[in-house]
């Protein structure tokens, strides 16, 4: 099996999922086994449009798979309009891991979980954009240092505008005080009227795993 639901071939010319909903879906994992529900191999040049649609407790049974909800797989174009993503796991990229161009808007990230990857709720691959979102409630479990996230792993160029990050954590134990929403080991960041309303947290600032040059 490719993946819990749907798999999309690198020979599909393009995709559109609207007002959907993915639920109790899961995939048991393993070697080169990916996505709780959606997997998406499509080429370069071609698009995979998902709107309204809510993603709910889609999940990788075993360690090391990408992409509770979602796992898009190279160079296509991801737009990801209006979702909701609740209590997805998996080992990266709890709800999503996007190795496309993507763009989230008006999207809510809440509850989604990753046990030994990256990204509880986003695992970032290519650059993105990440415009009005909510990522609340997202934990990774094992917390492999601070380079995994408490919801979003960033691989690659990233610019966050308007959203909002509220009680994020590495693991289990850890208090909301140091909650961790982003993770930072490749590419660029920007951060644009973003805050982190973690009760806790000092000020409104984004808490990153790595100290960034003129970030806000």
């Amino acid at each position: 099996s490719y993946c819990g639901g749907i798999y999309l071939s690198a020979n599909t010319t393009g995709a559109t999922f609207k007002d959907c909903l993915a639920s109790r879906n899961y995939n048991p994992g393993g070697n080169g086994v990916h996505a709780g529900f959606l997997w998406s191999a499509m080429a370069s040049g071609k698009t995979l449009d998902i709107i309204r649609c809510v993603f709910r407790k889609n999940r990788i049974l075993n360690t090391g798979g990408f992409g509770g909800a979602v796992y898009a797989e190279g160079a296509q174009t991801v737009h990801v309009v209006d979702c909701e993503f609740t209590d997805n796991t998996a080992g990266s990229g709890g709800a999503i891991r996007s190795a496309g161009l993507t763009t989230y808007l008006n999207c809510t990230f809440r509850g989604n979980t990753c046990r030994d990857g990256w990204g509880p709720a986003i695992d970032i691959r290519n650059t993105t954009y990440v415009v009005n979102c909510t990522f609340a409630d997202n934990m990774h479990y094992t917390a492999q240092g601070t380079q995994c996230g408490g919801a979003v792993a960033l691989g690659n160029p990233a610019t966050f505008l308007n959203c909002v990050f509220a009680y994020n954590y590495l693991n289990a134990s850890t208090s909301p005080s140091s909650a961790l929403d982003i993770a930072k080991f490749g590419g660029t960041f920007s951060c644009v009227n973003s805050v982190d309303n973690g009760i806790g947290n000092t000020g409104a600032a984004i808490t990153l795993a790595t100290t960034l040059a003129g970030v806000p």
